[in-house]
């Protein structure tokens, strides 16, 4: 059976009175993507056809199942706004009251005028919910209401029970119908929206626009990429929220912080994950962890040491990032000593020829990387975004007026651009998105890369009052929330209010006052803010020029995370720990009591334990002790010395033994010392052990031998007259 969807798609867009534009600027894509719906050679999203379902009001089945015959719906006085040839049969319009569908906060619509026109475009979905958790002004769907005929009101009858019946049983089937498609919403949103990994991230307004050589790429806030030229598959990027590409590979960031791949090296980014944001060039992919260090593949990544960083830029020359507003860069372009003053960035651009830096103030810097001259921006102010080409600079103003120097073509089309939401820029050429998600360009567009849709706005023939700007607006802080207020201005149904927090946040209030998570603020930090005043009667009142104020976020002082490091104390051998300390960052470490080591003195400790910032390893250090040393010398009688020795103080003293000569006894003089005090030489000192005739002691001859005088004898130990003195002893 052939495919009925696109004759279904047409006969609804055409009961509805609708044009394919009308369509397509509904479902957010181009009018040649929508068109490719209706002939059959492409095929939507689920959440695209539950969007179409839900603008026809018929069910997911009538619209896709080629088996179910649609109804086309009754268009009923309700389904029109503003009948006016009932103002000409002076009649009054009744108040009607329709059941809202959509689940989000919306406008009540307004009494209607009956001079209005029936092709009035009303704003039918606008946040309520004056946080910035839910904010882009791309949100805000536009619809047109059907142009319809009424016939003439013919003279009612009563009813019958046969009509009462058919009624109920009418009933019944519209309750059916709506029964069947809340289930199967209700299915469809577990199957492919809980089936993963929970979401961390949302789309907002970093990374929506891809200007490539060959190719450009626009994510949509329903999560489509639109694409144009030759541009690679992106069929698997299914829950993307951020688009980054240069050549033929792109990156897709998902809801669930994993990352989507097309193309060439798509190896080396299937395991991220916890990735915030992305960024590619031909030979480098970026992706930012949400503990703000970097993830790099290709050339150039020396940045595991790269810490708190809040941006990343692939370049096909080096890689680049952003922390505490300074520059961080690795790669082969010698601009170091250009970047190092830099300071206050919140985000930047290349090219081959610049280094583009948007301030936190919303002013530009441009740093040439060759030769080229510096581009004057210096008179550029309110800026949200910037592009860079080969020979031209662009910013993107809170205003949607976009500033450029350079290329005098290229200057002169984008100088006609207005409304502009997105910019991006690729060597000769740029493009920009506006607020009704249509694609403008200037420059080379040999490949494709994009279409001009109403670059220069139609002007109206009446004369719209202008609203006046906001004033007296006013800040007040808090522990959890940022509260922005302003005097309300006459007319104004809304207020546009963008704040440049890590890109550029827009949220749309009907409130005069704005609440920010303070979560999404950095404490000591320069916003730009910038208010709108809108109108739901845009045939009456045109919105108002921007009011843009700088504000310094001062922010509750967090109490710091107190990081803890390692600090151990080793003995000499380096294997000993005499103490093992946790501490905290900035304190000193306790060191133990004074080891001890024999033979040695204990010095102090070899490095440092005091404001610590690392794991720290400490080393007991030690100086041998100095001992005094002595020389003991022992002598014969004969002057000879027997032994000498060096001992040190202190050490035992060991004489070496001697036997007495004749008739003698030995001793060693001086007396011997026990232990070794002092430098000595000890003699030998002999005693007789015999007397002379008269009973004194005899004196020992020079050998130590004592003998008995000559004609005396000795008889036991006493020399005697010798009466024989032929024999003497």
């Amino acid at each position: 059976m052939a495919n009925q969807f696109p004759n279904k798609l047409i006969t609804l867009r055409k009961h509805f009175n609708y044009s394919q534009q009308d369509i397509a600027e509904i479902m957010g894509v181009p009018v040649a993507e929508y068109m490719k719906w209706e002939n059959g050679s492409k095929l939507c999203t689920i959440s695209q056809l539950s969007k179409l379902a839900d603008t026809f009001k018929v069910t997911l089945d009538e619209l896709f199942d080629n088996s179910i015959e649609i109804t086309l719906p009754v268009l009923e006085l309700e389904n029109s706004i503003e009948i006016p040839f009932q103002n000409a049969l002076g009649k009054n319009i009744p108040n009607i009251t329709t059941e809202n569908i959509i689940t989000d906060d919306i406008f009540e619509t307004e009494e209607v005028n009956q001079t209005s026109s029936l092709d009035k475009t009303i704003v039918t979905r606008i946040i309520t919910d004056n946080t910035l958790e839910v904010i882009e002004p791309e949100e805000t769907m536009v619809l047109k209401k059907p142009k319809v005929t009424i016939e003439p009101k013919k003279e009612s009858k009563p009813k019958t029970k046969d009509s009462k019946s058919v009624k109920n049983n009418k009933n019944l089937v519209i309750l059916a119908s709506v029964a069947g498609v809340a289930l199967f919403s209700v299915i469809f949103y577990f199957l492919f929206f809980n089936s993963g990994k929970n979401s961390i991230n949302d789309i907002s307004n970093l990374n929506r626009l891809v200007a490539a050589k060959e190719y450009s790429l626009y994510l949509s806030s329903e999560g489509n990429i639109v694409s144009h030229g030759n541009n690679p598959s992106t069929t698997n990027f299914l829950h993307t929220i951020q688009i980054s590409a240069k050549g033929k590979t792109a990156l897709g960031l998902n809801k669930d912080g994993t990352v989507a791949c097309s193309g060439t090296d798509c190896d080396s980014v299937k395991d991220w994950e916890k990735i915030k944001m992305i960024s590619a060039s031909n030979n480098i992919l970026l992706g930012l962890t949400e503990d703000k260090t970097v993830m790099c593949s290709g050339s150039n990544c020396n940045v595991e040491e790269w810490e708190d960083v809040t941006f990343i830029h692939a370049s096909d020359e080096g890689v680049y990032g952003i922390s505490e507003g300074k520059l961080l860069y690795s790669g082969t372009s010698n601009i170091n000593s250009k970047i190092q003053s830099v300071s206050g960035i919140q985000s930047l651009n290349t090219s081959s020829t610049y280094l583009t830096l948007l301030s936190n103030t919303g002013t530009v810097e441009v740093i040439p990387l060759g030769s080229a001259s510096t581009p004057i921006t210096n008179t550029w102010t309110n800026i949200t975004q910037i592009a860079t080409g080969s020979d031209f600079v662009a910013g993107l103003s809170s205003n949607g007026n976009v500033s450029i120097v350079g290329n005098e073509e290229i200057v002169e089309e984008v100088s006609k651009w207005t409304n502009i939401k997105y910019i991006a820029a690729y060597d000769n050429y740029i493009i920009g998105i506006n607020n009704n998600n249509l694609m403008v360009g200037a420059g080379d567009n040999t490949y494709g890369q994009y279409e001009n849709n109403s670059i220069t706005p139609t002007e109206s023939s009446d004369t719209l009052t202008k609203l006046d700007k906001v004033s007296n607006v006013k800040f007040s802080e808090s522990d959890k929330v940022l509260t922005i207020t302003w005097d309300s201005v006459a007319n104004a149904d809304f207020y546009q209010v963008s704040v440049n927090i890590l890109g550029n946040y827009t949220v749309k209030t009907q409130t005069n006052s704005l609440k920010i998570d303070s979560s999404k603020l950095s404490s000591n930090t320069n916003y730009m803010i910038s208010i709108v005043s809108s109108s739901n009667n845009e045939a009456e009142y045109e919105s108002s020029d921007a009011y843009v104020i700088n504000y310094q976020y001062i922010g509750a002082t967090p109490t710091p995370e107190v990081k803890q490091y390692s600090v151990i104390f080793y003995d000499y051998d380096g294997k000993t720990v005499l103490s093992e300390q946790k501490v905290d960052e900035g304190s000193n470490a306790i060191a133990p009591a004074d080891p001890k080591r024999d033979g040695y003195t204990f010095m102090g400790w070899k490095g440092d334990y005091f404001n610590i910032n690392k794991d720290t390893k400490i080393y007991a250090t030690y100086d041998k002790v100095q001992v005094a040393t002595y020389k003991i010398v022992f002598k014969n009688f004969d002057g000879s010395i027997i032994t000498s020795m060096v001992l040190e103080q202190g050490a035992e003293v060991n004489p070496p033994k001697l036997e007495g000569r004749l008739n003698s006894i030995v001793s060693w003089n001086p007396q011997v010392e026990t232990t070794a005090t002092r430098d000595i030489t000890y003699s030998p000192i002999y005693v007789c052990t015999i007397y002379n005739s008269d009973g004194n002691i005899l004196q020992p001859d020079g050998n130590g031998d004592c003998s008995c005088p000559s004609g005396t004898k000795l008889d036991g130990n006493k020399c005697i007259v010798d009466a024989n003195p032929e024999g003497t002893n």
